[in-house]
């Protein structure tokens, strides 16, 4: 017998490595175990085709030792691997081990490419050159449907003529906070995840106000405090209101319907609310953050620029419909919502651009506070070419709204201008170097409102449960 060419270093390590994930597996050291009981007990083991330049199986017993390339285990014809098409006649005990849809599993596709890539040495030294063969496409389903394959006779321009006629019974063929409203109070009453909050008056109303004012804050792109049946079809409301009877958990949910973010924006309410008669003035919203965002931008928001609830009972305040829009926006500025809030409340004179002496309006404030922490201000010169050469305005010294949401970094340059802590934090990181590939990232990644409310509501939890430990250790200490 002639010489077995040597093996390339690489051909060989991957020769290796599949000898190895073969013999880790659990059915190879079985049929291995039962192999050597066999051989001690005297018996005759048949190996497969085993060397391919004999006609009949080679046999292994006590008597007769042969060499590895002639003891092919691995062209062992019977491993569980190895689907029936490529088995003479497989084992019925081991064809019967095996769990149903085992053929049509990703994972055993994968490893019968790796045995038949295994499949003797001899082979794959005498024939390098030739290419493998693929594994079959029908062991790997090209689709999952969890709730089973979708109706393939699902007519969508029906579904869509369903919602537009539904339209039509709305005045003017656009829904209002009453109608939206009808929408969360059947989600509150009918859904699993929300039967704690049903026996809760109170708290089951201040939902339904927070569902609807993030419904208007995503969906109503318009600003006109009406919902079209074009806005509800570039939204992703339906696809919300879907996922409600398949998803028990209501805080996996967060573009809309999560508990847990209520619980944060109302919390943080009732906080600056001192008299609990649901409205906060403008000393009240001051406090938020400790302070950090500028007078003047307070001033502005009670302007009326961007509350869409002018007719409250108390003048010069805002309810907690309005808040809720604030809070959102406050959080994250980079959505085109927020972008637009933030965009309104900064131009003074509403001409739909934002001109130097605006910036420098509301920067003077901020160099006020940076004063009192003893923090040297950056002249405003200065600090409007880092914030030109972020927004990159295609109009010299105007930025318009396409300007700001084109930069992707709306974030940094508001908070510039009027949110002092958020300011000093984006300095430490120096956000003017972030690199193209980070800001031009589009992962599926937790938003920063996302981020806000889960944090926050970590803290608030803890915090309650800290209180809960401290009434309990008064209580114990009041019994002696």
């Amino acid at each position: 017998m002639p010489a077995a060419p040597v093996l390339q270093p690489v051909l060989k390590m991957k020769v290796d490595e599949l000898f190895l994930y073969w013999l880790s597996e659990t059915t190879t050291q079985s049929m291995l175990k039962d192999y050597l009981k066999r051989i001690e007990s005297g018996e005759t083991i048949e190996v497969g085709i085993g060397d391919t330049s004999n006609d009949q199986p080679p046999t292994v017993s006590n008597n007769n030792k042969h060499s590895t390339s002639e003891l092919n285990i691995l062209s062992y014809s019977t491993s569980p691997l190895v689907t029936s098409k490529f088995c003479s006649s497989p084992p019925s005990q081991l064809t019967s081990a095996l769990p149903s849809g085992t053929v049509l599993s990703p994972r055993n596709g994968l490893n019968t490419r790796a045995t038949r890539r295994s499949s003797g040495i001899k082979a794959v030294q005498a024939k390098k050159e030739n290419p493998l063969p693929p594994a079959l496409s029908e062991c790997i389903p090209k689709f999952y449907f969890p709730q089973g394959c979708p109706k393939r006779n699902l007519d969508v321009d029906a579904l869509i003529a369903r919602i537009e006629n539904a339209y039509t019974q709305f005045d003017n063929e656009r829904a209002t906070l009453e109608d939206m409203g009808k929408i969360a109070k059947d989600v509150v009453n009918t859904h699993p995840g929300l039967t704690f909050l049903r026996e809760a008056a109170e708290f089951h109303t201040r939902y339904i106000t927070t569902v609807i004012q993030r419904i208007f804050y995503t969906v109503n792109r318009s600003w006109t405090g009406r919902i079209t049946c074009t806005e509800i079809r570039k939204s992703n409301l339906l696809q919300n209101l879907a996922l409600l009877e398949e998803e028990e958990d209501i805080n996996q949910l967060t573009e809309f319907f999560s508990y847990e973010h209520f619980y944060v924006i109302y919390c943080k309410f009732w906080e600056l609310d001192t008299d609990h008669d649901l409205y906060i003035d403008q000393k009240d919203l001051a406090r938020h953050n400790d302070d950090a965002i500028s007078g003047r931008m307070i001033e502005r928001i009670f302007s009326g620029a961007v509350t869409r609830h002018r007719k409250t009972p108390k003048e010069r305040k805002i309810g907690y419909a309005d808040f809720v829009w604030f809070l959102i926006s406050e959080e994250d500025k980079k959505t085109s919502t927020s972008i637009e809030y933030w965009f309104r409340c900064m131009d003074l004179d509403g001409d739909g651009v934002l001109s130097m002496y605006e910036l420098n309006y509301f920067y003077e404030d901020q160099c006020k506070k940076l004063e009192c922490m003893s923090i040297e201000p950056l002249p405003f010169e200065d600090c409007l070419c880092q914030l030109l050469d972020l927004v990159k305005p295609e109009c010299e010294g105007k930025i318009t709204l396409h300007d700001l949401k084109k930069c992707k970094m709306a974030n940094v340059f508001f908070d510039t201008l009027f949110n002092i802590s958020k300011y000093l934090e984006h300095e430490q990181k120096d956000p003017f170097s972030i690199p193209r590939q980070d800001v031009e990232n589009d992962g599926p990644e937790m938003t920063d409102w996302e981020r806000y409310a889960l944090q926050e509501y970590e803290n608030l939890v803890a915090e309650e449960a800290a209180n809960e430990n401290w009434n309990d250790g008064d209580s114990e200490l009041s019994d002696y």
